[in-house]
């Protein structure tokens, strides 16, 4: 891939292998929204960006929030503790992605821009209160190999009825929770951890 024809977002400008993820993840997201509406499926189905320590993955996270800035889509990136958030969201601004912190541990739960970033349990716990009217296009997830699948499809069949345990932990309850406002939502998660 030829750098000249990559852009500057913000202030950063993605390595072309970054650029490369960059376009298949968006890529990812307009073939899900399309199946969507389509009728082809009811729900938008996750993708997991497999990056090995270093490539960037802060970069990647910025850029997916920057280009749902640039078309007037809600996105929501959530990590497990407050650095990995406050390094996100700096990230985002970087990349010229305006974004609002909401995390307990770093002390500030703002719903002011349509870009949130966010740590799982101070968001689990605002579901219902603070974040009830919010629903984001994108939920994109910084080590998303913390994510217990399993516990997120009980969550699913308890929520249809099914008698299951299970389905409680924070990421099921935030991915099922912002399911139900929007299916269409685009999950993608990314690690270095596979």
């Amino acid at each position: 891939m030829d750098n000249q024809n990559i852009p500057t977002l913000g202030k950063i400008t993605p390595y072309p292998f970054q650029w490369e993820i960059i376009q298949a993840i968006k890529q990812h997201i307009r073939d899900e929204w399309a199946a969507c509406k389509a009728g082809e499926k009811t729900q938008a189905d996750p993708a997991i960006v497999e990056a090995y320590v270093s490539a960037g993955k802060t970069i990647l996270l910025g850029a997916i929030a920057r280009h749902c800035q640039d078309v007037g889509a809600r996105c929501m990136v959530l990590a497990r503790q407050g650095e990995l958030v406050e390094q996100n969201a700096d990230e985002c601004w970087n990349m010229g992605a305006k974004n609002s912190i909401f995390s307990a541990s770093l002390g500030v739960k703002s719903t002011h821009f349509p870009i949130i970033v966010g740590t799982e349990k101070t968001v689990a716990n605002a579901l219902h209160t603070q974040l009830k009217d919010y629903a984001p296009h994108v939920l994109l997830i910084d080590e998303t190999h913390m994510v217990h699948w399993r516990d997120v499809i009980k969550g699913e069949q308890r929520a249809r009825g099914e008698n299951v345990e299970g389905g409680d932990t924070s990421f099921a309850q935030i991915i099922n929770g912002l399911r139900r406002r929007y299916p269409r939502m685009a999950i993608i998660g990314v690690t270095g951890t596979p």
